[in-house]
């Protein structure tokens, strides 16, 4: 089995992607960024100066800006985290931490220990923008709910020509998008591409979500497929059911 496949994040995800579809024959994998991140001042954010019961990172990125301020000024605050991968970046840096072995909002939410172990007045460590699933959850079942933003992501432009040639040239037969602003980026580059708008109706299309799902059918994608969570693994297995369906349609023909 064989397959041409463009990730739409950075070098690192694409090279650990890769690594995990070893064992499939001929695969490829491309990868090009479309937002990088940048730290925001923490002085600067909405999140109040009270005693928190608990931390929750959403991301990696929000542990790599976010950590030491919540560290230095909660100490004492239980450490919840949206997945493993941002677990364990956590537990890498000294701080003991719960997560749910699927990384989702709807996953921590189920996790057994997770609403026991809250306390009252929870922080949602965060970059701007996000899913509001994890604080509307909790604020309707009592909690007090706050946000800490410290980071955001902004547009790459110069890398625009890029994925659309490389859709193009390479033919590109799958692709892994991250978030919805991602979505929606990759959509109106490629409508607004010559040769990349009609590649909507060919590609199949992962995503974290189904409400990224929803969204890309409504962008005119025509094969979407929900990755069951964000962490890589998710996505590398996702590939390969969608790698051995075209198998099993190639030899019924």
């Amino acid at each position: 089995m064989s397959a041409t496949i463009l990730l739409i994040g950075s070098r690192g995800s694409g090279q650990q992607l890769e690594a995990l579809l070893g064992e499939c024959a001929a695969v490829v994998v491309y990868s090009v960024e479309l937002q990088k991140i940048e730290p925001l001042l923490i002085e600067n954010s909405a999140a109040p100066d009270i005693k928190y019961d608990s931390v929750v990172f959403i991301s990696r990125n929000a542990v790599i800006y976010g950590l030491e301020y919540t560290r230095h000024l909660f100490p004492e605050a239980r450490c919840f985290a949206v997945g493993p991968s941002t677990g364990s970046l956590l537990i890498k840096k000294g701080i003991h931490c719960e997560f749910p072995q699927k990384g989702s909002s709807e996953a921590l939410l189920a996790l057994p220990l997770f609403r026991q172990n809250l306390g009252r007045n929870i922080l949602i460590v965060r970059g701007t923008g996000g899913r509001e699933t994890l604080k509307s959850e909790l604020e309707a079942t009592g909690f007090s709910v706050d946000y800490l933003e410290v980071y955001q992501r902004v547009e790459i432009g110069k890398n625009a020509h890029d994925l659309c040639r490389m859709i193009d040239e390479k033919n590109v037969e799958i692709i892994v998008v991250r978030n919805g602003e991602v979505l929606a980026i990759l959509s109106a580059l490629m409508e607004n591409n010559q040769y990349t708008r009609a590649a909507s109706k060919r590609i199949d299309l992962i995503v974290p979500s189904i409400r990224v799902k929803n969204l890309a059918i409504g962008l005119n994608f025509s094969d979407v497929y929900v990755s069951d969570g964000a962490e890589m693994t998710a996505v590398a297995s996702a590939i390969k059911n969608i790698m051995q369906r075209r198998h099993q349609d190639n030899t019924s023909i």
